[in-house]
């Protein structure tokens, strides 16, 4: 079986979602992301949420927001502001690409909302 999308692949936490003692009504987590080659993210965006990430290994085509296109490898990463829509892409055949993944985000919001 092919995987195109990556909504229904399981969720490999480091840090469970947790409050934030120091940062009232927010909440923050850590968790790998692994795309299959080929697979394309969904479309989506974090309200009022931010999002760190960085390449662990393999490469990825990143869009945020209205920038171009990036080519992302190991060692490198982005940044997402709350509410941009943004995805990312595998470009391989044969490689999966692994991110390292925290995000900050208010408790009362969903973590995510695919656009």
């Amino acid at each position: 079986m092919t995987v195109t999308s990556e909504r229904n692949q399981p969720v490999e936490w480091v840090h469970k979602p947790a409050g934030i003692s120091d940062v009232p009504g927010f909440e923050s987590g850590m968790r790998y992301v692994r795309r299959l080659p080929g697979v394309q993210g969904d479309r989506h965006f974090h309200p009022g949420g931010h999002e760190w990430f960085t390449v662990v290994s393999g490469s990825l085509e990143f869009t945020n927001g209205d920038q171009p296109v990036k080519l992302l490898t190991a060692g490198q990463g982005d940044y997402i502001a709350p509410g941009v829509i943004h995805c990312g892409r595998n470009p391989s055949s044969d490689e999966t690409v692994v991110l390292l993944l925290f995000y900050l985000k208010p408790i009362d919001q969903p973590l995510i909302v695919y656009a």
